[in-house]
């Protein structure tokens, strides 16, 4: 086998895997649902909202039309009242969601077109924002 053949054969090789390394985050990509039925992509580490139990919406209201709504979750497994909370814009559109994880961090999630300096795009991925994050 030349060294051509070698360089091809381990080209191939690291290709592969590349794609075997890559199949457990795509096993992990999650997805739920904005209230317009849309797909939206969320971080692996957001919890299933299945396990939560829905405490209710909180409208929020300037000048008498609505800007957001903010839905409440709880894990009954926990002490806390609210475990989990989602917000969305008038229109439905899925803009933040946050959350405790298993060490009872908070965790803030956010669609990725909010992080744009041009122009806001909602894209429907949300992304996790550290807390040092500049918006």
């Amino acid at each position: 086998m030349g060294p051509r053949a070698v360089r091809i054969a381990l080209i191939a090789l690291g290709f592969l895997l590349c794609l075997r390394s890559a199949s457990p985050a795509v096993e992990t990509l999650r997805v739920t649902r904005n209230l317009r039925s849309e797909e939206v992509v969320l971080p692996a580490s957001a919890p299933e909202k299945d396990r939560f139990t829905h405490l209710g919406s909180l409208a929020m209201m300037e000048n008498s039309s609505i800007v957001s709504v903010l839905d409440f979750y709880d894990d009954p497994k926990t002490e806390r009242s609210v475990d989990y909370a989602e917000l969305y814009d008038p229109s439905g559109e899925l803009l933040i969601i946050c959350w405790f994880d298993s060490y009872g961090i908070v965790r803030l999630a956010m669609d990725l077109g909010l992080l744009q300096e041009e122009k806001v795009a909602l894209e429907h991925i949300l992304v996790l924002v550290d807390s040092g994050t500049s918006l």
